[in-house]
């Protein structure tokens, strides 16, 4: 699917009640789409917003209107025209952050099996919530060039790689490429 907001919003709203797999990436597909499909699309198994704008709100919508996700791409983000950096919903680049993804898992945590957030700031509270959470089905997770909140000094630390691969044995935690510029070993 290509196009505008009001496209993708109206294919969400179309088909939304049977659409099973979804692939927006490319599409820039924000919190209104994100909206869109939580309101339309209850029974969507995969979803692919990669180089989208959601925040943590679009997240959060999400996760209260497709439970039952077993396939989620949130990243990487965009590149952003000048125009598109001075929208409100762009806050220095970054589109989610850890809270939008621990209520994404903490609402899919038991359905979920690949999970992709790479480019994105988050930290351990994102691997400490799959831990937390029932994310036993949870195959794949991507965390390419994922740098965490340098302002806020929180990183991805070795410490909660080696608990969230405890905690889920069968877990591909897949980092090669680009890798995070910097993984703190605590």
């Amino acid at each position: 699917i290509r196009g505008d907001t009001e496209g993708m919003i109206s294919i969400a709203r179309g088909v939304g009640p049977t659409l099973l797999e979804l692939d927006l990436n490319g599409c820039r597909a924000g919190d209104r789409v994100a909206q869109a499909i939580a309101q339309s699309c209850p029974q969507l198994k995969d979803l692919d917003l990669g180089h989208g704008t959601v925040s943590d709100y679009g997240c959060r919508l999400l996760a209260g209107g497709c439970a039952v996700l077993r396939k989620l791409v949130l990243g990487p983000p965009p590149l952003l025209s000048e125009q598109e950096r001075q929208e409100p919903y762009v806050e220095e680049g970054v589109f989610y952050t850890d809270q939008g993804v621990i209520d994404i898992v903490s609402s899919c945590g038991s359905t979920l099996e690949f999970l992709d957030f790479s480019s994105s700031f988050v930290t351990d509270a994102t691997l400490d919530a799959i831990v937390r959470f029932p994310c036993s089905k949870m195959r794949v997770l991507y965390l390419l060039d994922c740098n965490g909140d340098e302002e806020e000094g929180k990183f991805l630390t070795v410490r909660s790689m080696v608990s969230l691969l405890e905690a889920v044995p069968t877990l591909a935690l897949v980092m090669c490429g680009r890798a995070p510029r910097r993984v703190v070993n605590m």
